[in-house]
C-alpha cells in the first residue's frame, strides 16, 4: 500500500527558486512521483486537501487558487 498526501502545486512538485536547471530539478521531482507510484502492489492512494489557509499555504510554498483565497492548485502529476 503506497498513500501519497499533499499533493499541491508547489509541494509536490517542489521546485526551489534557487535552481540552476529548472527543467532538471522538474524531472527529477517527476521521476521520484513515478518511483513512488510503481511501489504500490496492492493499493496506491492519492490525496490532496481541498483547502489550505493562506499563511500555511504561503509557508509550505503551496500554490493557491486567485480566486478563491484558501482553495488549493492539486499537483500537475495528477493529470
Amino acid at each position: 500500500i503506497v498513500i501519497l498526501l499533499d499533493l499541491v502545486e508547489g509541494i509536490i512538485p517542489f521546485l526551489g527558486k534557487d535552481s540552476d536547471d529548472p527543467a532538471a530539478q522538474m524531472m527529477e521531482q517527476r521521476r521520484v512521483f513515478y518511483v513512488a507510484l510503481t511501489r504500490a502492489r496492492e493499493m496506491l492512494l492519492l490525496s490532496y486537501p481541498a483547502k489550505i489557509p493562506q499563511a500555511e499555504a504561503h509557508k509550505l510554498g503551496a500554490r493557491l487558487r486567485v480566486k478563491w483565497r484558501d482553495d488549493v492548485v492539486p499537483s500537475r502529476f495528477l493529470q
